[in-house]
């Protein structure tokens, strides 16, 4: 299989990095289609993705005429029959449940071409993790994005080991081909290149404001203010989303359950983001999060969200 023949991309999961991945392919002139199980999701995806496209040409300098180009090669579908119709390349981007992702994977390969090459874009995941569930390990790898992907555009690559070296090539390919910057992976590394150091990074600034050091407006100031970046930890963590930040510490709960006493800033951290997710506080695309963001203006400077002093409350 060449890159060329990668023409019409399935992208599982209508959530924020779903939309965003199905941005990219359209974008770069590739057919998308973008299944959920729930219609809400779809619904809610529709006005997003019209939202993202805008602020994606604002940024890229494309026309409105091309937005609304881009946008007509999305279909939405909660029919897996249909979405899995010859697809050459299935994008998984739903919640960080390994059982769930494990189900999802075997239900596509019953109903997907032979020849479609397997992702996901689970950063705490390995691929050997998922791989024999998938029905077709060779043809399996990680292709983890970060969002904005069309500013943030580096991705990283981390084939199955069951997988022939020239799958690596392939993404590569394909990676190139919607602009972005392939990293690819020679052995096992959890969290892969970025999400790496950023779980140190976002672990250190909840461990700073659950303990009542610092507060989360003055974490994001220093560091932006010292590294130059557009946002600081908790910017960042409303960019992901606290729901995914929040499945993502769960599903390691659970899976360190049988451990007598878990790392107590593991569990503060748990907590800090419990009770904004709690609140519906989801970040950026619910508009509030650790900060707020007026008028739903995705793009617009954040301003602190009381839940800062609520959710301290919650931890006492």
């Amino acid at each position: 299989m060449s890159d060329e023949r990668i023409e019409r991309v399935l992208v599982v999961g209508a959530g924020t990095m779903g939309q965003q991945i199905s941005l990219q392919c359209a974008t770069w002139g590739l057919s998308v289609n973008l299944y959920d199980i729930s219609e809400q999701a779809l619904e809610n995806a529709g006005p997003a993705l019209t939202r993202l496209a805008r602020r994606m040409a604002q940024d890229t300098g494309r026309s409105e005429r091309d937005v609304d180009d881009i946008l007509t090669r999305i279909t939405f579908l909660t029919d897996p029959d249909r979405a899995a119709a010859d697809v050459d390349l299935l994008s998984e981007s739903i919640p960080e449940d390994v059982w769930l992702k494990r189900r999802v994977f075997a239900q596509f390969n019953r109903l997907c071409p032979p020849h479609t090459v397997f992702t996901t874009n689970s950063s705490t995941l390995l691929p050997r993790e998922l791989a024999r569930h998938t029905g077709r390990p060779q043809r399996f790898s990680a292709l983890h994005f970060h969002p904005d992907v069309w500013i943030a555009n580096v991705v990283d690559i981390l084939p199955a080991r069951q997988a022939p070296p020239e799958l690596a090539d392939i993404l590569k390919s394909f990676a190139l081909r919607i602009d972005q910057i392939p990293i690819v992976l020679q052995t096992d590394l959890r969290g892969f290149v970025v999400n790496r150091f950023l779980s140190l990074i976002f672990r250190a600034a909840m461990d700073m404001v659950t303990r009542e050091k610092v507060s989360i407006e003055d974490v994001d100031r220093a560091f932006t203010g010292v590294f130059g970046t557009p946002h600081g930890p908790f910017g960042i963590m409303d960019l992901i989303g606290l729901d995914t930040m929040l499945s993502i510490y769960e599903f390691w709960r659970r899976r360190l359950w049988q451990i007598p006493r878990l790392d107590p800033v593991f569990r503060r951290n748990t907590r800090l983001l419990k009770s904004y997710v709690d609140r519906g506080w989801l970040g950026r695309k619910t508009g509030r999060g650790f900060f707020e963001y007026p008028c739903g203006d995705q793009a617009a400077a954040p301003r602190l969200s009381t839940a800062a002093d609520d959710s301290r409350n919650a931890l006492d």
